[in-house]
């Protein structure tokens, strides 16, 4: 979970991280502990969070009544052997109203404001 590495370590998010919206100004720990449901849905599921969070996005192609298909990236095989034995993590409706509180409580945008990069110098004048 990078969250809890970042409460734990704040120099693992470097430089770039530490630009991001949701890893500033104190927000890498509200974030973190939001974690606590997804952490008590992985150990009562005995999957990692990670399964758990594929999980929930399965999830919500019931919700929304579309296909959903989370696609994680990864280097190494066993992160893949462990997203693709997600598919037999079934959380709890409890559990799933749990982690939608999580996804609606995140602070910070995920990624920065991009809307006048492409508009050059003078658009920065306008701000």
């Amino acid at each position: 979970m990078v969250a809890v590495e970042l409460v734990d370590a704040p120099d693992a998010v470097g430089r770039v991280g530490l630009r991001l919206a949701r890893f500033a100004e104190g927000r890498a720990e509200a974030n973190a502990r939001l974690l606590t449901p997804l952490t008590e849905a992985a150990e009562a599921h005995g999957a990692t969070p990670g399964q758990v969070a594929l999980a929930w996005v399965r999830q919500r192609a019931d919700v929304w009544g579309l296909p959903v298909v989370p696609i994680p990236g990864t280097k190494k095989v066993h992160r893949l052997e462990e997203n693709a034995a997600s598919v037999d993590v079934c959380p709890t409706g409890p559990e799933l109203d749990a982690l939608d509180a999580i996804a609606a409580a995140v602070e910070g945008d995920r990624y920065p404001d991009m809307t006048l990069t492409s508009a050059g110098p003078r658009a920065q004048a306008l701000m």
